[in-house]
């Protein structure tokens, strides 16, 4: 497997990110700052592919219900709730 390219980049971050980092390395977690850096970056990736997973799969939730409403399936909301009701008192 091959190393993957780097740069540099200089950030300024609060004391106790700071600390943090250097709590990590120190505890031999991991070798580098950078590699703290790193590895939250890969988290905060791997959120954000969550999240538009979740927004991809709302939009589609949206469009379907608007293919719905035009095609006139629609229900009304106080029937719905109050069925619901009904079936929770059995």
């Amino acid at each position: 497997m091959g190393t993957t390219p780097s740069t540099s980049l200089t950030v300024s971050v609060p004391e106790h990110v700071d600390t943090f980092i250097k709590d990590r390395v120190a505890a031999g977690r991991f070798a580098t700052p950078g590699d703290v850096v790193g590895a939250a970056i890969a988290l905060l990736e791997e959120r954000e592919r969550i999240r538009e997973s979740v927004l991809d799969e709302i939009r589609r939730d949206i469009e379907e219900g608007a293919r719905q409403a035009d095609a006139g399936l629609l229900r009304d909301g106080r029937e719905v709730f109050d069925e619901i009701r009904r079936q929770r008192v059995k």
